[in-house]
């Protein structure tokens, strides 16, 4: 089975132009998150994700722990 790491590292590349891989983020602390994967660090263990908030109008990045992802529910968009 993948890492968070490595789900994240292929969802985040696999992105392009035309086609955003959205993200739906299960923390350990029972809060969910929906978005896109911005950054993503190798050294830091790091994700930076565009937050997207259920209307659709408004975004705000995060960072998040990737030590700290229960799950990942990765789609196309």
């Amino acid at each position: 089975m993948e890492s968070m790491h490595e789900v994240l590292t292929l969802n985040f590349k696999s992105s392009t132009d035309d086609k955003k891989n959205a993200v739906t983020i299960h923390m350990k602390s029972g809060i969910s998150h929906f978005g896109y994967v911005r950054e993503i660090s190798d050294a830091s263990k790091i994700v930076k994700i565009r937050l997207v908030n259920p209307s659709g109008k408004s975004f705000q990045d995060a960072y998040l722990d990737i030590s700290s992802i229960e799950s990942i529910l990765a789609t196309s968009v």
